[in-house]
């Protein structure tokens, strides 16, 4: 099984929107030509409240990510992900990412933990999305992903924690 990681896309960049979207269009649809799998590992979006032309954008990638995919023979839904920093809002509110995984576009990953099987081979992605720094160590600990037994698991963590800055 082959599986693509790709991360920080930062899609609606203001200061390099067009940039931005060249080169993340470039590695999404390079991983679906390549990939039975593909990662999205945070960061997709430059801010929580993207340009609903920004969202069309990416919905369009995402679905032809999603042909490509399916005509090498790939059934199913190839396409997870997680959302970073940039991407985040409070708890309780819709993120980009999550209007993503709503609309059938990709599969959000945060705290849980997905199984994928192609051609005999399982792989168990297991992520956590961005939270508030203060919280990221209790996070983690609460954290409900756990490894699978007789899979290749992945842990994809989009985070930063306040007990590693050197700078205080």
């Amino acid at each position: 099984m082959r599986i693509a990681f790709v991360t920080d896309m930062h899609f609606g960049y203001k200061r390099f929107e067009q940039d931005a979207f060249f080169q993340g269009r470039e590695a999404i649809l390079a991983a679906a030509r390549e990939a039975d799998l593909l990662i999205l590992g945070g960061d997709n979006f430059a801010t929580p409240l993207p340009r609903m032309e920004t969202l069309a954008e990416v919905t369009k990638l995402l679905r032809e990510a999603r042909e490509i995919v399916r005509s090498r023979g790939i059934s199913g839904q190839p396409i997870f992900a997680i959302h970073g920093n940039h991407d985040r809002r409070a708890k309780g509110f819709v993120h980009p990412t999550d209007l993503l995984c709503l609309g059938g576009f990709c599969v959000n990953f945060h705290n849980r933990t997905l199984i994928y099987e192609r051609n005999g081979e399982k792989a168990a992605i297991s992520g956590m999305g961005s939270v508030p720094e203060d919280m990221a160590g209790e996070a983690l600990k609460q954290i409900a992903c756990k490894p699978v037994e007789g899979a290749f698991n992945i842990f994809v963590l989009h985070q930063s924690f306040q007990e590693f800055d050197r700078m205080k």
